[in-house]
């Protein structure tokens, strides 16, 4: 008689058998729940971040001055007013030296970037996405005005989702601007004056860590355009207009308003002498400078100020400019550039 039994080593295998499942099955609930648990926690970060930022608003609708209103201004998360450092509207005189040099220096050059009297003067602008098309419409502003140097060509190098992580981390970015530039019938070699207006990357609480954080970047941006711009000879920086009217989500109050503390921030750096683009990039002309273009960062929203917008100035996302709006500041920036102390010896006709 057959003995159909099974042999011990026959059990042997369907427990190890079982176990191993028993054990995909327990890996397979832990995955699930760990899976859960990232979801939660993402949740959790994310309204805590909203939390964050919709208490920073209400802070700043009540503390907010803009940073060049020096006697108006108290302190703000331990910083002081002034756009230069050390309380002041100025830069320090050493900088100030380098700056009215390489203003000297600006000049119609031609397509190899060699002095030419019917050259050109390209201006490059690098701002948030929600910027596209203002410069545009100051170009047109300008372009037949008989007070402003017919040999400048601004450029408009704002781009749908080119934020500032994108401008200082993507080839592409810099190759489309470089394009641009081209079909605007200028070459790189054209390009001597460069103005940056982006905002923080990430927001934080702690007003320090952005600062830190948002240099660090801005000075690879600085040297990304650089490389592609080897004739700039200044770098105008601006931080962004007011948000606190923005639904859109990425540009909110208080990151605008304090951008411009870690723009002060950059410059400094360059003043104490702890930035020298020339020894990074061999192929610059000369030590291009950093220094505030407009800011723009107003308290005021009834249009009488410059850079003060109503809510017809708007889009619906309560941050980028309409038509209306983006001629307004059309005039506002024109304002600015032939009155600046340094930028109307370029902007201005002889």
């Amino acid at each position: 008689m057959q003995d159909n039994s099974a042999t011990p080593a026959l059990q042997n295998a369907e427990i190890k058998k079982e176990s191993i499942d028993k054990v995909q099955v327990i890996k397979i609930i832990i995955s699930v729940l760990v899976i859960i648990l990232l979801i939660v926690l993402v949740y959790f970060y994310r309204s805590k971040t909203v939390d964050d930022i919709e208490s920073a608003q209400a802070e700043i609708i009540a503390q907010a001055v803009e940073l060049n209103e020096i006697e108006q201004f108290s302190i703000y998360k331990e910083q002081a007013g002034g756009l230069y450092q050390g309380g002041s509207n100025q830069p320090q005189l050493a900088h100030r030296v380098k700056i009215q040099k390489q203003l000297e220096q600006i000049q119609p050059v031609n397509e190899e970037g060699v002095a030419d009297s019917s050259g050109s003067i390209g201006v490059v602008f690098i701002g948030d996405p929600y910027t596209k098309g203002e410069i545009e419409i100051f170009q047109s502003y300008i372009q037949d005005d008989p007070k402003v140097n017919p040999a400048l060509t601004f450029i408009d190098g704002s781009q749908d989702k080119f934020d500032t992580k994108y401008w200082e981390k993507s080839l592409f970015a810099w190759e489309n601007l470089a394009q641009q530039v081209i079909s605007n019938d200028l070459t790189t070699k054209q390009v001597q004056i460069l103005w940056i207006n982006l905002s923080f990357a990430d927001y934080d609480v702690e007003l320090q860590n952005s600062i830190d954080s948002y240099a660090e970047s801005m000075e690879n941006i600085i040297k990304n355009a650089l490389i592609n711009f080897p004739n700039s000879r200044v770098v105008y920086l601006s931080s962004p207009r007011n948000a606190i009217n923005s639904n859109n989500g990425q540009y909110l109050e208080p990151n605008s308003y304090e951008t411009a503390f870690a723009v002060r921030e950059v410059i400094k750096h360059q003043e104490e002498g702890l930035l020298n683009f020339k020894e990074i990039i061999q192929t610059l002309d000369s030590e291009p400078v950093l220094l505030w273009g407009p800011y723009i960062w107003t308290k005021n929203s009834d249009g009488v100020k410059d850079f003060s917008y109503t809510e017809d100035g708007y889009e619906s996302d309560g941050i980028a400019l309409s038509t209306l709006g983006k001629q307004r500041f059309a005039l506002d920036l024109y304002d600015f550039w032939t009155t600046y102390e340094f930028g109307r010896s370029w902007f201005l006709a002889n």
